[in-house]
C-alpha cells in the first residue's frame, strides 16, 4: 500500500502564538487588531484541488476577524485570495493534486500580506489579456488577475529559480 500525502500538510502560526491547528482556534467575530505586536504568519500547504478552497476560505475568515477588517476590506481580501489560489491550482499546477499550493498570510499592524506559491512553470503577467477589452467582455473567465489588482493595494509576481510562481498581495488596513 502506498502512503498518500495529506491534502493539508500544515496550518501554523510561525511565531508560535496560536494553537498548533489553526482550525482549533476560537476567534471572536470582531477581535481587536494587534497594533503593537510584530507580524504573525499563518501558512497553509495544500494539494492542488479546488475542494481545498474551503480550507482557504476558513482561514481567510479568521484573518478577517483577527485583523478586525471592515466589510469592504474583508470582501476584497477574500476575493483576491480566492482568485489567486484558483489560478495557482488551475493554471500554475494544472490541477495536478500531487503538486502543492502554499499560502502565507502575514498579519501586520498596518497591512495583511498574502503570498500564494504554486509549482507550475510560471507565466508572463503582461501577456494576460485585458478583461475589459471589447473582445473579452463576454468571456466566462480571465478576470482573476484583474480582480486581484482591483481589490488589493499591491500585487506582484516572482518566479523563483526553483520553479513556480509566487503571487504577493498586500491589503493596507484602514485604522
Amino acid at each position: 500500500m502506498v502512503a498518500r500525502r495529506p491534502q493539508v500538510v500544515r496550518v501554523q502560526y510561525v511565531d508560535g502564538t496560536g494553537p498548533a491547528c489553526y482550525g482549533a482556534a476560537n476567534v471572536p467575530a470582531r477581535a481587536k487588531p494587534a497594533r503593537a505586536t510584530p507580524a504573525r504568519t499563518i501558512t497553509l500547504d495544500l494539494a492542488s484541488r479546488i475542494e481545498m478552497l474551503e480550507v482557504v476560505q476558513t482561514v481567510v475568515s479568521h484573518v478577517v476577524a483577527l485583523q478586525a477588517l471592515d466589510e469592504e476590506a474583508a470582501h476584497d481580501l477574500d476575493l483576491a485570495v480566492r482568485e489567486s489560489v484558483v489560478n495557482a491550482i488551475k493554471h500554475g499546477n494544472r490541477g495536478e493534486p500531487a503538486r502543492r499550493v502554499v499560502i502565507a498570510f502575514v498579519l501586520g499592524a498596518d497591512a495583511v500580506e498574502v503570498e500564494v506559491k504554486d509549482e507550475g512553470t510560471g507565466f508572463d503577467p503582461d501577456a494576460v489579456p485585458d478583461p475589459l477589452a471589447p473582445e473579452n467582455l463576454l468571456r466566462a473567465g480571465g478576470r482573476g488577475i484583474f480582480f486581484m489588482r482591483s481589490f488589493m493595494n499591491e500585487v506582484g509576481y516572482r518566479f523563483p529559480d526553483s520553479g513556480g510562481t509566487v503571487v504577493r498581495m498586500v491589503k493596507r488596513l484602514k485604522r
